[in-house]
């Protein structure tokens, strides 16, 4: 039965197991869009990956406790704008591993970039851990370090590399508990600037720049037909 909510999002609170959880997967099945809710990380995240791969649905899971200001404010912007297209690049790309720092809104930012991947499902169909359509995105996976009300707070992290606007762009989801994400383009080659967006008014929010920390000059060159962004 078509009940006429495909495309839209649904907020599902105490939704990592039990009634909450079956209302969440009957939604997911509707074609709708959901943001989960609970408060231990473990079963959460579990249950947001039974559900994707049952349904295929966005599930975007938050942390929160929904009795207080802060966790319903912390659900509300987990509905925000997806992820911004990013085009396949060219095959060569720069090799962006190392240590970048800087700052966030503000706040003191490190980024360690340990590991970069040529090619990494992106969107489309999957069968299990089969991609049977879809296309594939250069990827990074390292640590994402700043301060949450003076505490420093570190987040492994997954990013997607592609073309936006003709410029390499890095798009990094999830850099919180809450959610959130980074959208930093590539101005040289130990240069990234862009603007970070989190899913909790407590946590940094605002423009970003990081510059890679190196001793022996830059690593790699920006592939020609990137332009470099003005400062």
């Amino acid at each position: 039965m078509d009940l006429g909510i495909r495309g839209r999002t649904a907020i599902v609170c105490a939704s990592s197991q039990g009634l909450g959880k079956a209302c969440a997967r009957a939604l997911a099945e509707a074609g709708v869009s959901l943001v989960i809710n609970g408060r231990n990380r473990t079963l959460l995240d579990q249950t947001a990956e039974e559900i994707r791969q049952a349904t295929g649905a966005d599930v975007t899971p938050v942390i929160a406790d929904v009795s207080t200001q802060e966790g319903q404010e912390a659900l509300l912007a987990a509905c925000a704008a997806p992820a911004p297209p990013l085009a396949v690049p060219p095959s060569l790309l720069p090799d962006l591993r190392g240590t970048w720092t800087g700052t966030w809104g503000g706040t003191a930012l490190t980024l360690v970039v340990l590991d970069q991947q040529q090619a990494t499902p992106a969107d489309g169909v999957f069968l299990g851990p089969w991609q049977l359509l879809g296309h594939q995105l250069p990827s990074v996976s390292g640590v994402l370090t700043y301060a949450v009300r003076g505490e420093p707070v570190s987040v492994n992290v997954q990013g997607r590399l592609g073309d936006m606007n003709g410029r390499l762009t890095l798009v990094i989801d999830q850099v919180s508990v809450n959610g959130g994400q980074l959208t930093l383009a590539l101005t040289d080659p130990n240069r990234l600037i862009g603007t970070g967006a989190s899913r909790a008014t407590w946590e940094p929010q605002g423009p970003v720049e990081l510059v890679r920390q190196t001793t022996s000059g830059p690593r790699s060159s920006i592939e020609r037909g990137y332009a470099a962004v003005p400062r």
